[in-house]
Parts: C-alpha cells; structure tokens; sequence
C-alpha cells in the first residue's frame, strides 16, 4: 500500500515538472515575440488554429 502511494506521489510530481516546463517554455516564446513586436492577440489566435 505504501508502494502504491509512493508511486504516485513520484507520477504526480514528474507530471508537475512537465507542466512546468512547457509553461517556462510558451512564457520564453512570448518573450520572445513580444521583443519583435508581434501582437499578441495575433500570436494567440494562431497558436490555437494551428493546434486545432
């Protein structure tokens, strides 16, 4: 039982890292649009057709 909860104590925080990742890494990509002047309405509503 105590296994159990180990295990997903350790899911739980290798799937926090991750997120954590990906948000440093879309508020670097911001960053760096926002230094060229992109508008970020713009940048926003291309991310989300491109993803869909």
């Amino acid at each position: 039982m105590n296994l159990l909860v180990e295990i997903r104590a350790l899911v739980l925080v290798i799937c926090l890292v991750v997120v954590l990742k990906i948000i440093s890494w879309f508020g670097y990509e911001l960053h760096q649009n926002s230094k060229n002047s992109v508008d970020w309405y713009e940048f926003f509503t291309n991310a989300t057709f491109s993803v869909s």
